[in-house]
């Protein structure tokens, strides 16, 4: 059952991985035609959708960092606050400013401070996430659910966000 349950969790961050990519790449395509000189009412009749659609993708693009997947929304502020602190980690995974090596260093200190089963559970997946190329491993720990809010409790990353980032982070996180 555990075997099938991580199964499907690698699956949806997978597929999830698939559509934020899909996502970025029809974001993208409306930014060129935008350069371009293409009105959003011709855009937006070209998609088959309307301006406002068009105008949203726009903005998020100026707004957001589009590497990322879907923004995933919860209502526990403290779930929220693991969360952007994730994202915050997922730019410098997706810049290259990230030293696996810390990382794996850093779960190796884990491993040894917490105990049972759940928690050791969560480390060996994060073993397999440190080892996936950076897209896919962004996809992995952003994914959404409890699954996800469980595996960012355990996180071998959070060390590097910097205060800063983790001060932005809790104000999002606390100010929906």
């Amino acid at each position: 059952m555990a075997e099938e349950t991580e199964h499907a969790q690698l699956e949806l961050g997978r597929l999830s991985f698939e559509l934020s990519q899909a996502r970025l790449r029809l974001t993208e395509a409306v930014v060129r035609a935008s350069e371009a000189g293409l009105s959003q009412r011709a855009i937006a009749a070209a998609l088959g959708t309307n301006q406002v659609a068009v105008h949203r993708m726009l903005t998020r693009h100026r707004d957001e960092d589009v590497r990322l997947p879907a923004r995933v929304h919860y209502d526990r502020a403290d779930a929220r606050f693991h969360y952007e602190l994730h994202r915050g980690i997922a730019r410098h995974v997706l810049d290259g400013e990230v030293r696996l090596e810390r990382a794996e260093a850093e779960l190796e200190r884990m491993r040894s401070a917490v105990q049972g089963p759940s928690a050791d559970r969560w480390l060996q997946r994060w073993a397999v996430i440190l080892r996936l190329p950076p897209e896919r491993m962004v996809a992995a720990f952003l994914v959404g659910g409890e699954a996800g809010e469980d595996l960012r409790q355990v996180s071998p990353l959070l060390g590097i966000v910097s205060e800063d980032e983790r001060t932005a982070a809790l104000n999002r996180a606390y100010s929906r």
